[in-house]
């Protein structure tokens, strides 16, 4: 089976390093916050490249994904996943929590989690599971939380947040070197803040990144498998697929589905004359295809919306991380928009109804904090707002 990971050595390699306090300048050792949109390879750079470098180093590296299970409590999922490590890393830790009467994992929010399962007295916390899985290993822990804006949908997933951060205090305080670093993950930028920048949130201080995009490398290395493969190909356009990638956000599903569909709609034509010539053409208008396919989908849906839903969308999209649905100014701009005053209460049922959407239009935050569900509604609407097409209009029959 062919590997299609595009491995990112240096990165991994660099980021470890800031992680494990050698760079002056980076506040990673406190937290690592790291967003891009979905299905940029973020989950697998995390999986097959950082959790590698930090393993290298002797670090135990616990892996969570909170995407793959949402209805799942994330405070339950960090809990299974301690327990694991327990077992994979640690056989003689189930023999030793039994000698210390101890059978389960306890996280706040959350039903303490069996390890034991011959015992039924005894809890663990979060930070003592922690803090004794790294002293009797005698490794240090890093643990990387995959779309980690999830746990911010639960009280319970908000207090395990609380937890991580004071389990990261206590096994940091007075080390030169970290005992426990925390990476955390999310495929919205906006929805990751907001474990960071307000008092109330959970890790307020750190700084979200961005997470270094594939670019034009991973192009490369596409191009030089493909060649590999398909001699014939020796005339790809690496800078049109640079913009056909880059039209396709960085997305290499897309973009190599993109080429195969290039492909096989080249060869299939009856004069087949210099078909390879043109393959690097099509890619590109496939993925301008894509990405207007893409916009109209996003515009029919809002056209679909009722009047007064269209208006909340409309508000939340212009605000941003400002949005407050119930204000003065707020309240007027549905007004202005519907012809008519409304209540907060229907306010409320509108912003319940696109949450309910399939897809859902928006995410909410258990303070009630709203976002759009997916990065691609927010990039859309900046982009039909900035060519002044904004707002949709239905198109003429």
């Amino acid at each position: 089976m062919i590997d299609m990971h595009f491995p990112r050595p240096e990165l991994a390699a660099r980021l470890a390093n800031e992680l494990t306090g050698a760079s002056l300048l980076s506040d990673a050792r406190n937290g690592l916050f790291l967003a891009q949109a979905r299905r940029t390879g973020k989950s697998w750079f995390l999986q097959r490249d950082l959790k590698p470098a930090l393993e290298a180093k002797g670090w135990i590296v616990l892996y969570i994904d909170f995407w793959k299970d949402v209805k799942r409590d994330p405070a339950k999922l960090i809990a299974d996943v301690i327990e694991t490590a327990f077992e994979q890393h640690l056989g003689i830790m189930t023999r030793a929590a039994k000698s210390l009467g101890i059978s389960k994992i306890g996280v706040p929010g959350t039903a303490s989690v069996d390890f034991a399962s011959t015992l039924d007295f005894g809890a663990l916390s979060l930070a003592d599971a922690l803090a004794l899985l790294h002293k009797r290993s005698g490794k240090r822990i890093a643990l990387l939380i995959d779309e980690a804006q999830h746990a911010l949908t639960s009280d319970a997933g908000e207090a395990a947040m609380i937890a991580l951060k004071s389990a990261r205090d206590q096994m940091n305080a007075a080390v030169n070197e970290p005992t426990l670093l925390l990476v955390m993950s999310g495929s919205h930028q906006d929805k990751l803040m907001r474990l960071t920048n307000s008092p109330a949130a959970p890790f307020w201080g750190s700084r979200v990144e961005l997470l270094e995009r594939l670019g034009k490398p991973y192009v490369d290395w596409c191009v030089e498998r493909l060649q590999t493969e398909l001699p014939a190909l020796k005339t790809l356009n690496r800078h049109k697929l640079y913009r056909a990638f880059d039209e396709l956000g960085n997305r290499p599903q897309f973009f190599l589905a993109a080429i195969k569909d290039a492909i096989r709609e080249l060869t299939e034509r009856a004069d087949e004359i210099a078909w390879t010539e043109q393959v690097s053409d099509r890619v590109l208008a496939i993925a301008a295809e894509r990405k207007n396919a893409d916009r109209d989908g996003f515009a029919a849906t809002y056209l679909q919306l009722d009047p007064l839903e269209q208006a909340v969308l409309w508000r939340l999209l212009q605000s941003g991380t400002q949005f407050k649905a119930y204000d003065t100014d707020a309240m007027a701009f549905y007004k202005a928009h519907i012809g008519k005053a409304t209540t907060a209460a229907t306010v409320q049922r509108k912003l319940e109804s696109l949450r309910e959407k399939n897809p859902p239009l928006l995410w909410k935050s258990q303070r009630a904090e709203y976002s759009p569900y997916d990065q691609s509604l927010q990039d859309w609407y900046n982009f039909e707002f900035n060519a002044g097409r904004w707002p949709p209009k239905v198109s003429a029959p």
